[in-house]
């Protein structure tokens, strides 16, 4: 999730990363802090290599809370990326089998970079990213 973070950094999307973005913001309360990033993000991104790292505490809670805003239709045009590494589908939580899943590779993730890169070119989508070494994206 950071190297996302830095390559969309990079080319300036405005992104949020928990690891970055909370000791700037001088946040205490990070339940509150990540709330408003999910609020105001079109896009969320989960990144994970392992079938656990979809399941973790804060990752499920961000994701979870994005789908439902999404399928509530409080987001009519949220969407949810998922770039996990040679996972098969079936290996994810219900609710991210749902979700554009792009082939990711730790070694070689350019293609993955470029492809939710593309999508975020488009006017006014913000993007959201998560994963469970703390970095998240919007």
């Amino acid at each position: 999730a950071r190297w996302l973070y830095e390559y969309l950094k990079a080319r300036n999307v405005t992104a949020f990363c928990s690891s970055e973005s909370l000791p700037r913001l001088g946040e205490s309360d990070y339940c509150r802090a990540i709330d408003r990033a999910l609020d105001s993000a079109a896009c969320m991104v989960v990144v994970g290599t392992k079938p656990e790292h979809f399941d973790s505490g804060w990752v499920r809670y961000e994701w979870r809370s994005f789908f439902n805003e999404v399928h509530s239709g409080r987001k009519p045009d949220g969407r949810i990326f998922t770039l996990a590494g040679d996972l098969d589908p079936s290996c994810l939580p219900y609710g991210l089998r749902q979700s554009q899943m792009l082939p990711f590779s730790p070694s070689s993730p350019q293609d993955a970079f470029d492809a939710v890169y593309r999508f975020l070119r488009r006017p006014t989508v913000r993007l959201r990213l998560r994963s469970n070494d703390g970095c998240n994206r919007r």
